[in-house]
């Protein structure tokens, strides 16, 4: 079963004068992910997260990050230092830079299909239609989880981290293991998942 996440009616004021269903979107400054006090992997990894939510509610622009640190005052606003890449002159890409990257490459030109049930709150699965097949986008907001993938029949896949390593699997017995984690990771499949199941968590 697929359940794929609605964008809420909106009764505000663009109803009354007349504008219909306005889509919800996010304005530049939506979220504000600094560096220094998230810590350089964390900040990549909420970046990531960001854009798969951003993706789920149909949002339509993707408004992840700055391209760089500014270098004025403005540095020590709660957004100075959200940038994929240090401030001027350095320049010096970070992990977040990676890490949207490979968003961008697994998933470009990708078409949303819904989240998939897991059996937990705390291990987030979205699945996506790509010219590779099916994508799979998994992560938990905290700790690692050991997850089953269930297919119709076998198959093999690519697992794609969040640093754009991949690496190939096949299931046995139309299933397959891995963990899942903080940093979310990509598993594309020729063939839908018919099940995925939580595990263990550490």
């Amino acid at each position: 079963m697929r359940s794929r996440l609605r964008i809420p009616k909106l009764g505000g004021p663009g109803h009354r004068l007349g504008y219909g269903e306005i889509p919800l979107t996010a304005c530049y400054e939506w979220i504000g992910r600094p560096a220094p006090e998230l810590g350089l992997r964390a900040q990549a990894e909420w970046y990531a997260r960001d854009c798969l939510l951003v993706h789920a509610f149909h949002f339509h622009r993707i408004n992840s990050a700055l391209l760089y640190d500014v270098s004025n005052s403005y540095y020590h606003s709660p957004w100075g230092t959200t940038g994929l890449l240090s401030r001027y002159p350095a320049l010096v890409p970070r992990p977040s830079y990676v890490a949207l990257a490979t968003v961008t490459q697994v998933l470009d030109g990708a078409r949303v299909v819904g989240s998939v049930p897991t059996g937990s709150l705390s291990l987030y699965a979205m699945e996506f239609e790509t010219s590779q097949g099916r994508t799979y986008a998994l992560w938990t907001p905290r700790g690692t989880r050991q997850v089953t993938f269930r297919f119709a029949g076998d198959t093999e896949l690519a697992m794609i981290d969040l640093w754009g390593r991949e690496r190939r699997m096949a299931t046995r017995g139309a299933a397959v293991e891995f963990s899942a984690g903080t940093a979310p990771v990509f598993v594309r499949s020729p063939l839908a998942v018919r099940s995925i199941a939580a595990g263990a968590w550490s």
